[in-house]
């Protein structure tokens, strides 16, 4: 037998503007805390973790590779046909990597700036 469900409780949206006393309740640590039924949160738990680890995989799958690719041209010459001598090559890489990072996050602050409901669907870094 199934369990009922709890009601949605009042939640702000971005139509919706928190009221200014609740934000001062939260800043000043008086709110309270919100619980949460430990089976509602292991489902969402498990939700958060199905979404994010396959990504995180990927991710570091295709760092590992881009590293072992970079290491397998440099044994194959790229450094002598290139002239990449002393540190040239390390600081090389580290302006690579530097580029992407930048690159990275001028697409994402560009993508939420563009997008009509941005503050609803971008992350804090934007």
């Amino acid at each position: 037998m199934e369990t009922p469900r709890k009601q949605k409780q009042d939640v702000h949206t971005a139509d919706t503007p928190v009221a200014e006393s609740d934000l001062e309740k939260v800043v000043s640590g008086t709110a309270e805390a919100f619980e949460m039924d430990p089976e509602e949160e292991r489902r969402l738990l498990r939700k958060l973790d199905w979404n994010i680890y396959p990504t995180l995989f990927v991710v570091y799958t295709l760092a590992y590779l881009d590293r072992i690719n970079i290491s397998n041209a440099k044994i194959q010459g790229l450094t002598e046909e290139l002239h990449l001598t002393g540190n040239k090559f390390n600081i090389t890489l580290f302006v690579r990597l530097a580029r992407a990072a930048t690159r990275k996050r001028a697409l994402t602050a560009s993508r939420c700036s563009s997008s009509p409901t941005s503050s609803s669907r971008c992350p804090a870094t934007c």
